[in-house]
């Protein structure tokens, strides 16, 4: 979504929009800087913004957007954190937490178990022996979300 295309999904009939992307700056609505003005835009027009988070996001091997590298680098947790704050300042209703179980993507959020052929980096996994790192962040954070 481009910040144009709010009122052009309004005009369309959309009652709402999300950005899929958990990859900060990868497009307009992906970039946590803007969710507040986001949402302050579709409030006034009575539509719903989801902002989306994520651990982090390499979909590089596997498909290419408008030219550029859909990668963002999970900073020992520091920038999925960073995307729940921005989520709490946005005020926005509601979350979509970007993780399916997609290794290959870097999404995942889920516990993990390392294995001699896996081990545990900042990139992939989780923070060295702390395999539930991104599901307690995840509970903190909803509860946050929540209160």
């Amino acid at each position: 979504t481009d910040k144009s295309d709010i009122g052009v999904l309004l005009e369309d009939g959309f009652s709402g929009i999300y950005n899929y992307f958990p990859s900060d700056d990868f497009t307009y609505a992906s970039n946590s800087s803007f969710w507040q003005r986001i949402q302050h835009d579709c409030t006034e027009r009575g539509i719903l913004f989801v902002p989306t988070v994520g651990p982090g996001y390499d979909n590089g091997e596997h498909y290419s957007f408008f030219d550029k590298s859909p990668i963002r680098h999970r900073e020992s947790s520091e920038y999925y954190t960073r995307l729940w704050k921005q989520v709490h300042r946005s005020g926005s209703r509601v979350v979509m937490i970007n993780s399916f179980n997609h290794f290959y993507e870097r999404t995942n959020i889920e516990p993990v178990v390392e294995r001699p052929d896996k081990k545990y980096t900042d990139d992939n996994w989780a923070l060295e022996g702390q395999p539930g790192t991104y599901i307690d962040i995840t509970r903190e954070e909803i509860a946050l979300f929540l209160a």
